[in-house]
């Protein structure tokens, strides 16, 4: 009976196929298709040249017609990637976008990229613009120089246009600056942008050259916890733009306390860049230091570049300065701050310094001997300088069309020498010399055709010099003991000077 159902039931199955089977017959079978396609993506937003925001927001598209797009990543700068925003994990096209993106003052790029739900990833655009700050000053002025503890800290922002061209200030949220308040230690005890109350509100504002906006505003010491700040000391408050945080600013200083007091003014610097080579200008900025009783225009500002103790600069109220460095390695830059009242403070940083880059080709200087006798062993100098690492110093020598690459090796500093054979069978010895630095920069010498040396036969000379032993033999011919000497002659008469690429 077992035998039977199983029979009965392979007999059905059979025939649930079979059927299944007739009833395909003439459709074509659909396979899934795989997708190999990358998606697409670009930015409209920055579109490229001039720009005036620190801070900005940016979109553009992304596109893929086969399984949808999964996500779009943009960076700033080569930092790192960020998610976009506007991606409906499928969608065919997105308008994606980011905000929030810091810039800085000059030259920036920014990335874009994408990838499908398949996992294909798109090409990277790129977009590449300019930020310019507007030539804006902003004036932070406090009602008063001191202020008793718990009493509300007025203060009126004036911004002047103090270039040649018409400003425009655009904002797309009402949260458009904020407030950071910091003591003469640098310690900063308060900062709107994490998620306090604005500071007072700019409509969208266009100003012609010479024109000044003014608004007020109010700070009632308390901190981020909405703690009262420490007193007495001195404060410093900065009206900072979100969009437009590269603007020229004087901040607001003052005193929280029951009395005037002295203090020492605060030193503070910036480095730009903070690391170079021997060739980079390194700027100096001190113009964020501050004292409680003078404006930081009127504090007095000295460097000492090595922070040897010896002051490199003079007194003065210039907040700005450079200075470049001849040997690479750390070094630290000392600043010295002074008030009216001849109060002091001091600020160093370190700087790091590499050393440049090698982008000259080295020099070579060599004078040929003016003869040989065929087979004669010749020592042949050059001397060699490069501002980097020399590696090599080759000389080439042809015997029946055969080049033959010899290695000089150095003798002095900067002085090399090889022993070469003149050929019995040639009425001419041909040469060249190349030189090569760590960088790769190679020199030939001559820069085309060959040093030709004649090869005098030693039958042709007198028998007096030959009693002399100047022939074959004495490891070095009258005519390569010249070059050296002659060499010595010339380092000795130039005293310094850059040699020559020819002789």
């Amino acid at each position: 009976m077992r035998v039977l159902a199983s029979v009965v039931i392979a007999v059905c199955l059979c025939g649930v196929i079979a059927g299944a089977a007739a009833g395909l017959a003439g459709r074509p079978v659909v396979v899934p298709s795989l997708d190999t396609s990358a998606p697409t993506v670009d930015i409209l937003f920055p579109s490229g040249g001039e720009i005036r925001e620190s801070m900005i927001h940016a979109d553009g598209n992304a596109t893929d017609a086969d399984s949808g797009l999964q996500r779009v990543e943009l960076r700033l700068n080569g930092g790192a990637w960020l998610e976009a925003f506007g991606v409906t994990p499928g969608s065919q096209h997105v308008e994606w976008y980011r905000g929030a993106l810091d810039t800085v003052v000059g030259l920036n790029r920014l990335e874009a990229r994408a990838w499908d739900v398949a996992g294909n990833p798109s090409a990277t655009a790129h977009i590449d613009f300019t930020v310019r700050p507007w030539d804006l000053f902003i004036h932070v002025q406090p009602a008063s120089r001191f202020f008793v503890p718990g009493e509300a800290v007025n203060y009126s922002v004036d911004m002047t246009n103090v270039g040649n061209e018409t400003t425009a200030l655009y904002w797309s949220s009402f949260c458009q600056a904020y407030i950071t308040v910091e003591d003469q230690t640098g310690k900063e005890w308060l900062n709107q942008s994490r998620g306090q109350t604005c500071a007072p509100a700019f409509s969208n504002i266009t100003l012609a050259p010479g024109e000044r906006y003014t608004t007020n505003g109010s700070w009632d010491q308390r901190d981020n916890g909405r703690n009262p700040v420490p007193t007495p000391g001195c404060y410093v408050l900065r009206h900072v733009f979100h969009r437009y945080a590269n603007l020229a600013e004087e901040p607001a200083i003052f005193g929280i306390g029951d009395s005037p007091f002295n203090t020492p003014p605060v030193a503070t610097f910036e480095i730009i860049p903070s690391t170079g080579d021997t060739l980079t200008p390194f700027s100096v900025d001190a113009s964020r230091s501050f004292d409680c009783h003078d404006r930081t225009s009127s504090l007095e500002v000295r460097w000492d570049w090595q922070a040897d103790g010896l002051w490199d600069t003079q007194w003065t109220a210039d907040k700005i300065a450079a200075h470049s460095y001849a040997s690479p390695g750390p070094q630290t830059i000392r600043l010295e701050v002074r008030d009216s009242n001849g109060a002091v403070a001091t600020a160093s940083r370190v700087v790091t310094v590499q050393a440049a880059p090698d982008v000259d080709s080295p020099t070579i200087n060599h004078m040929p001997p003016s003869q040989a006798f065929p087979g004669e062993n010749l020592t042949i100098w050059a001397e060699v300088e490069d501002d980097g690492t020399i590696v090599s110093v080759q000389l080439t020598y042809s015997v029946a069309s055969l080049a033959h690459n010899l290695d000089m090796v150095v003798r002095q500093p900067h002085l090399y020498a090889v022993e070469v054979i003149a050929p019995q069978s040639e009425a001419t010895l041909r040469y060249h010399i190349v030189a090569t630095d760590a960088a790769g920069h190679q020199t030939r010498l001559p820069t085309v055709g060959e040093f030709q040396i004649p090869l005098v036969p030693q039958s042709s000379v007198s028998s007096d010099l030959r009693s002399l032993g100047i022939g074959i033999g004495l490891g070095a011919s009258a005519g390569s003991l010249a070059v050296a000497v002659a060499i010595w002659a010339w380092r000795i008469r130039r005293k310094g000077s850059p040699p020559s690429k020819e002789p």
